[in-house]
Order: structure tokens, then sequence, then C-alpha cells
């Protein structure tokens, strides 16, 4: 029953989280959010108004730029575990059941894991890069992997690349030049909040104002 509960419960707040930031990313990068379109476009099957999950699993680049919103603005900021049995670490002794606190959002920007690790850069991730399994843990690792992870993953891209196909996103003038700042409660989000303008690509103007 709780691994139910946290399914469904984490599943859809990590979706929303990733979503916003994934928003906030093709505002900030009008360059990169270009590239994901022309992928998306490229596999969308032209007499479908829907695009599906087997269509959204051949976007490199889309998939690229998923990874790197998850790596930049992963929606859990910290993960606290306590360990089992007293570890030595470098010469210092920590203590069984001791509570211990990774910080995704350091972790993800490690310049001994990730070149030029403050740079948005989806491209880092095509080819045959592999990261180091536990330096890119947005949904935990392990045994302690977040059950709703894929869950997660299916609900975001189907909500984002039909999104994207369909409106031009931008930041909203309210925030173009703010300095977000990183707030994190059971997932991360800013201040102030992301704000975005949406154009029907189908369609000049009618801009309009969103969370």
């Amino acid at each position: 029953k709780d691994e139910v509960k946290m399914f469904i419960i984490a599943g859809h707040e990590t979706t929303s989280t990733l979503c916003y930031w994934a928003f906030y990313a093709l505002g900030k990068y009008p360059l990169v959010q270009e590239k994901v379109l022309q992928d998306i476009e490229k596999h969308a099957h032209p007499d479908s108004d829907q695009i599906d999950l087997e269509t959204v699993e051949k976007m490199d680049y889309y998939l690229a730029f998923v990874n790197e919103c998850l790596r930049l603005f992963s929606p859990a900021g910290l993960l606290f575990r306590y360990n089992d049995k007293s570890e030595n670490w470098n010469g210092a002794v920590i203590p069984k059941k001791t509570r211990i606190i990774l910080p995704l959002f350091l972790l993800h920007r490690h310049p001994a894991y990730w070149d030029k690790p403050d740079k948005f850069m989806p491209e880092r991730w095509l080819g045959s890069f592999k990261p180091h399994p536990f330096s890119f843990i947005p949904f935990s690792g392990g045994g302690r992997n977040c059950v709703g992870e894929r869950f997660a993953r299916i609900e975001a891209n189907l909500i984002l690349v039909n999104l994207i196909k369909k409106f031009k996103i931008e930041l909203a003038p309210s925030i173009k030049e703010a300095k977000l700042e990183y707030r994190s409660s059971l997932t991360v989000k800013s201040k102030p909040k992301v704000r975005i303008c949406v154009e029907s690509r189908s369609s000049k103007g009618g801009e309009t104002d969103r969370e």
C-alpha cells in the first residue's frame, strides 16, 4: 500500500516539477528549444495529432534535453539516507544509523564528473557519453531508486513533446532577467516562480502569460 501511495503521489509531483523546469529551460535557451522542436517534428507522424511513447523514445536530442533538465534542475534537491552499519570514509568513522544528506544540486554540478558543469548543454548526452552511475541520480539509485521514476518520465515526456510541438515557449517578461533562487521542500521550485508565455505554432499572436 505504501509503495502504491508513493508511486502515485511522488510520481505526479516529480512529473510536474520536471515540466516546470523544462519549460523554464525552453524559454531560457531558445536555440535549444528550436533543436528540440526539430527532433520532435522529425519523428512525429504528420497525420497524427498526438505523439505516442514509442515515437518519443526515438527522439535522441529531446531525450538528451530532458536528461540535462534533470541534471541541472533535479526535482529532488536532496536525498536522505541512514547507513545500516558503521563506515570508514576517507579516514572518518561514520557511526551506524547516521543521517546522511546527498546534495543532488552539488553532485550534478561537480566538475570531477561533468564537463562545463554549469552550462545547459543537452549535447553532452549524445553519442557514447555515460556518466558515472552515481553521479547522476535525480531519482536516487540502487535499491532505493524511486519506484515512480519510469512513471514520472513517461508522463512528463507525453506532456512535453505534445505541448512543444504545438506551442512556442518564452519566459514571461516579469522573470526574463530575474535571478532565480532555488527553494527545496518536497521538490525544488524557485523564487520568483517560473512564468511563461505561450504562442500557438499554427497561428501567430494570442500570447498568454501562465504559470
